[in-house]
């Protein structure tokens, strides 16, 4: 997702909306009257259910999947006492639940009462929508924009932006997106803010776009609106290649890649790598994951991935780059990195420092004891002239840095989309 940093968003306040559905029969001493579920964004669905039966329901429980996800979740429900009893259950109101506007939910209850009956009630469908908009939709190449204002041109430009986007990243990691990519269109970071994850705002920023489910994406009109889309649709791109890891893609990487897809740095990134080129104090390869992305040194995060994934495709080209990345899927990232560039990440780190014109990075001091098998050692290199490697850093250098952070909570499909969300905060000047 894209974030700018302004004060914090307002939650917007909804009407309810039921959608009934068929009872089923009873089973088991316990009839089901009635059935419906309310649209109660922001915060979710909430399912309702009215039974009789031989005597309390002492057990209720709503089963739930995503879309197309087998993984099945449970959400245990609440009734009221006696042999007529209503049962409530809610999805998508906590963040471990979140549900993404077009989320599409088969469930089932599973019911006991204390006489002993029990019934599982039939398959029925949900679907959770962002109701404060009348929405439309156009589908053009793998990509579907729901919008609720903009010109036609507008829209077409999204389109054509993003699906270039998906078609570079494909070829790039020798993937094939297949299925629709939704993309719900905000005119502007305060609408969408309703709309996103809980766990996105935890760096303090106002959301421009996110991805938090293999198949959709958000985004916001009024900032880079395009980079924006092109950056998060490689997100869900890098998803599907990685479909089947045993490992998330490494941070740098991920979010590497959906640098690399934009048209342009922002300027507060640019400004960042350039500040610790001068300086010699680009961060270390080994400390580029989810802690330095989330701290003060973001802006020179994002902007040192991008760098290292450009290096590495422009350097050694395309077809290396997609093996580099098929090799992640079984290997370490050093094991990754030797099988097919012939260096590790220090190797990395190192031939890229020379290419934007750096010495070697400094070896750390010695540690006190011996490190495990399982830590890598950096070999040794050239010192950075004295004073430059040893001052202490700052922060990004720029004012204006854009942020990406991982949030990826979809409630039943959390396990099988690990890494899959991410979203970008703009730093207040």
């Amino acid at each position: 997702m894209r974030l700018r940093v302004w004060g914090p968003a307002a939650a917007a306040l909804v009407p309810l909306l039921a959608f009934m559905s068929a009872a089923p029969a009873a089973a088991d001493g316990i009839d089901v009257v009635s059935q419906s579920v309310q649209n109660r964004f922001p915060q979710g669905l909430q399912f309702n259910l009215f039974v009789t039966a031989g005597g309390d329901i002492t057990d209720a429980r709503l089963h739930y999947r995503l879309g197309s996800d087998p993984v099945e979740a449970q959400v245990k429900g609440t009734c009221t006492p006696g042999r007529s009893s209503n049962c409530t259950a809610s999805v998508g109101n906590t963040p471990a639940s979140y549900l993404v506007p077009g989320a599409n939910l088969t469930y089932f209850w599973t019911l006991t009462d204390s006489a002993g009956g029990t019934l599982r009630t039939q398959d029925a469908t949900a679907q959770y929508m962002d109701d404060r908009f009348q929405w439309q939709s156009t589908s053009q190449g793998k990509i579907t924009a729901y919008y609720h204002s903009g010109s036609d041109q507008s829209v077409a430009a999204i389109l054509q932006a993003g699906n270039e986007a998906v078609d570079r990243m494909s070829a790039l990691l020798q993937t094939n997106v297949d299925f629709q990519i939704k993309l719900w269109v905000y005119d502007n970071a305060r609408e969408l803010a309703s709309a996103a994850s809980p766990n996105s705002q935890a760096t303090g920023g106002v959301l421009e776009g996110q991805v938090v489910a293999a198949d959709t994406a958000l985004a916001a009109r009024d900032s880079d609106t395009l980079d924006t889309v092109r950056h998060e649709l490689t997100h869900v791109v890098v998803g599907r290649a990685s479909r089947g890891f045993i490992v998330p893609v490494p941070t740098w990487v991920n979010e590497g890649l959906a640098v690399y897809s934009q048209n342009a740095l922002s300027p507060g990134w640019q400004q960042a790598l350039d500040l610790a080129v001068r300086r010699n104090r680009p961060l270390p390869i080994e400390s580029l994951g989810d802690s330095t992305r989330s701290n003060a040194d973001f802006s020179l995060f994002y902007a040192e991935s991008g760098s290292l994934v450009r290096y590495l495709v422009e350097t050694y080209g395309d077809a290396k780059f997609g093996q580099f990345f098929a090799a992640l899927g079984r290997d370490t990232l050093n094991g990754a990195l030797k099988s097919v560039y012939g260096f590790d990440q220090f190797g990395l780190e190192d031939a890229w420092r020379k290419s934007v014109g750096l010495p070697p990075a400094a070896v750390p001091a010695a540690p006190t004891t011996a490190p495990s098998n399982s830590q890598a050692q950096r070999p040794q290199a050239t010192p950075a002239p004295s004073g430059q490697a040893s001052e202490k850093s700052s922060g990004s250098g720029g004012g204006n840095g854009l942020v990406i952070a991982i949030a990826v909570i979809t409630g039943a499909a959390a396990l099988a989309l690990i890494g899959a969300g991410v979203y970008v905060a703009r730093k207040a000047g």
